[in-house]
């Protein structure tokens, strides 16, 4: 985990909108007033892989409160389907688009990056590698 990146503590931008698999417009801001937990990911990392049935759990365990949003930076609609459904992802899942904007908007890094953004929309914190489910969860409770 980076301990200092660039974001931290700042105004997520919440005026980007991703599409969906199903090509549908999703603009980030229509989650404001909940915790959010962006997720980059891709099909080919495996620490990405391994970190989705953790999302998966804390989006049923704390509906209320959290929306977690996973973007996939490398694959088509078509790709990615197939693998949401197997890995049953109960959350939005979104496809990169313009590439550049949402790289400078979080300050992508590496694979998997996960963000959090409490519910004024600041960004909280921002994992970089595989992260354990606990300190997400940590992460969701001191927001609550």
């Amino acid at each position: 985990d980076d301990p200092s990146p660039s974001g931290i503590g700042k105004p997520a931008d919440l005026s980007i909108s991703l599409k969906d698999m199903d090509g549908a417009d999703v603009p980030f801001s229509k989650y404001k007033g909940k915790i959010l937990l962006i997720n980059f990911w891709a099909t080919w990392c495996a620490p990405c892989k391994a970190e989705i049935p953790d999302f998966v759990a804390l989006q049923t365990e704390y509906a209320n409160d959290l929306q977690v949003l996973g973007i996939s930076v490398d694959d088509t609609a078509e790709d990615v389907k197939p693998y949401a459904e197997q890995l049953k992802m109960n959350y939005p899942v979104l496809l990169e688009g313009d590439r550049h904007k949402v790289h400078e908007a979080y300050g992508l890094v590496g694979l998997p990056t996960t963000i959090i953004i409490n519910r004024d929309g600041t960004t909280c914190e921002q994992h970089v590698g595989f992260t354990r489910r606990s300190t997400f969860e940590d992460a969701i409770k001191r927001l609550l």
